[in-house]
């Protein structure tokens, strides 16, 4: 039932989808574009991105500077609102990493293969 005034019903509040800060909202949307332009230079870590917005004089939307738990709840929030991809996780990190073979492993072929050790004698 509708809330009356006066014997006149009065309409329904707008029911918002997003809830929240919209101030906060508003203020880390505005960092979509410096957090595209920090993944394009390579800065995908979280720390990295911290590091870089730092150096690059960039405020938080306190007004400070950045911290790790900042930056990564910034980008959950910006995950939530259809933004922008969230932090990754460790599993879509390693996939996304470009290969690169280990120094010091044995090849495929050589591989479970039991070699024992000569004797050397002098």
């Amino acid at each position: 039932m509708p809330p009356v005034m006066n014997g006149v019903p009065l309409p329904a509040p707008p029911k918002t989808e997003l809830l929240g800060r919209p101030s906060y909202n508003e203020k880390i949307k505005k960092l979509v574009s410096a957090i595209k332009e920090a993944r394009e230079n390579g800065h995908w870590r979280i720390r990295d991105m911290v590091d870089y917005f730092n150096t690059k004089g960039i405020p938080a939307p306190s007004g400070g500077s950045f911290s790790y738990t900042t930056l990564h709840d910034i980008l959950v929030r910006l995950e939530e609102l259809r933004v922008i991809d969230g932090p990754r996780s460790i599993s879509e990190a390693g996939s996304k990493r470009r290969y690169s073979p280990r120094l010091g492993t044995r090849s495929g072929s050589e591989r479970g293969r039991y070699t024992p050790r000569r004797a050397s004698h002098t």
